[in-house]
């Protein structure tokens, strides 16, 4: 029934080229649709100890969260230009992370030449790139365009919504995540290239930010949080493995 619907879906490409938008209010209504979603982080010094745990997904497609489909592995790729001595280690000991708390699995399937940048999401229906992961700067990525060495990456992801007999499901086809070169941070322990990692995949998987001081997904990152909080993992089950299978695109 799945593959029905996504035939179905197939056959409006044409139409759906029109139904595009930036964030979960895009395809609100539609029977199908593209979107994206995108997301910043900035370095911290808060200190608070409060115990909220809140989490908010970043896009939402007839009420269902937008995640990748945990029945495929998400293929991933990395431009070292730029990157720090250990970036890579950085960005597989996160994404490691993330697969623990989420089920998901990343295939790394080699290095890039591709600029993280905006353009990356410029694609054919079913020619769905790799996630990209790399380090740029505000001149050379227009993802990081007017932003300072506070600032410390952004992640961007698309996805597509589709309506089946099952009801509406939303899966991210690509992404991509530039951490910028310009912040100056240790590799490990709290606000550390590991903790952007981890906060920048939270997106990538996602998660928007969360009102909490807490949680590695708060607007600003806190400076003593090593690992994701309560909140963010609580938001991590929601785009999980736990919720199944959905119908493929990739």
């Amino acid at each position: 029934m799945a593959s029905r619907a996504l035939r179905s879906v197939t056959t409006l490409v044409a139409a759906l080229a029109l139904v595009m938008g930036v964030g979960p209010s895009a395809a609100s209504v539609a029977p199908a649709a593209f979107g994206a979603s995108s997301q910043a982080a900035t370095v911290s010094t808060t200190t608070t100890t409060a115990t909220t745990a809140p989490y908010k997904l970043l896009a939402q497609f007839g009420g269902s969260p937008a995640r990748w489909n945990p029945c495929q592995a998400v293929p991933w790729v990395f431009n070292p230009a730029g990157a720090p001595v250990g970036g890579l280690t950085v960005v597989r000991a996160a994404l490691y992370r993330v697969s623990q708390l989420t089920g998901l699995r990343f295939q790394y399937v080699g290095t890039t030449s591709t600029a993280p940048s905006s353009g990356y999401l410029h694609q054919a229906w079913g020619a769905y790139k790799p996630l990209l992961i790399g380090w740029s700067d505000p001149t050379h990525s227009d993802l990081l365009a007017g932003s300072g060495p506070s600032h410390v990456g952004e992640t961007r992801v698309s996805w597509v919504g589709l309506s089946t007999p099952l009801g509406a499901r939303a899966e991210y086809s690509t992404g991509v995540v530039v951490f910028n070169r310009t912040s100056r941070a240790a590799l490990w322990g709290a606000n550390s290239r590991y903790t952007y990692a981890l906060h920048e995949l939270g997106h990538a998987v996602g998660l928007a930010h969360a009102d909490s001081p807490t949680n590695v997904m708060s607007t600003v990152i806190p400076s003593a949080v090593h690992d994701y909080g309560l909140g963010d993992r609580t938001g991590l089950v929601k785009v999980s493995a736990r919720y199944g299978c959905l119908p493929s695109i990739r």
